[in-house]
């Protein structure tokens, strides 16, 4: 599957599920309006909202405080603070490969051990995590991770908005690039010599 934006193809797949602008699918969104970086958190979620409803999908936002949204990973879709959320949209570091997809993929990271907030129990995710856990070769790791993230793609496990989490520039060729002291940088300046 790959994955980008097609209201046509939308509209196709879900009238074959049965929903549409006449019979829409409700979805609830937990959010929160700021906090950890978030760029514009609010605006962002309010056009995702408009370009889903345009497929028939009514998406109604559950409205928390940043740090509330960020405990219910821990706590899961089934505690009563998940307040009947089907997902959440928040930030979060992608650093390595753990923090990336092992915690949110892996059946034995369900809330309240880590991040599996949906509780994501896929025996084909397990068998990938361990595979990768077990590769001790640089090459087969990465081909083992690289499938792990494959799959997730394929599954629709995330919708990926942005990524603007604390970017940074370091390497030794690297001239006339000064880090700025807030989240947004202008790639367009740096020279890479």
């Amino acid at each position: 599957m790959q994955i980008r934006p097609d209201r046509a193809e939308a509209l196709h797949l879900l009238a074959d599920a049965g929903y549409g602008p006449q019979r829409p699918w409700t979805l609830m969104v937990q959010i929160s309006v700021s906090g950890s970086g978030q760029m514009q958190p609010l605006a962002m979620d309010r056009f995702l909202q408009q370009e889903l409803c345009q497929v028939g999908i009514d998406s109604e936002f559950g409205v928390v405080e940043w740090n509330i949204l960020s405990a219910n990973w821990r706590y899961g879709r089934a505690h009563g603070s998940a307040r009947d959320a089907h997902m959440t949209n928040v930030s979060f570091a992608a650093m390595d490969p753990f923090f990336a997809m092992v915690r949110f993929w892996d059946s034995k990271m369900a809330a309240p051990v880590s991040s599996n907030w949906g509780g994501c129990d896929d025996p084909r995710f397990d068998a990938m995590v361990a595979e990768a856990c077990q590769a001790f070769e640089p090459a087969a790791r990465d081909a083992a991770l690289a499938r792990q993230r494959a799959a997730g793609v394929d599954e629709a496990m995330f919708i990926w908005i942005a990524h603007d989490v604390a970017p940074r520039a370091m390497s030794p060729r690297l001239r006339g690039h000064f880090q700025p002291q807030r989240w947004f940088v202008d790639l367009r300046l740096p020279i890479i010599q």
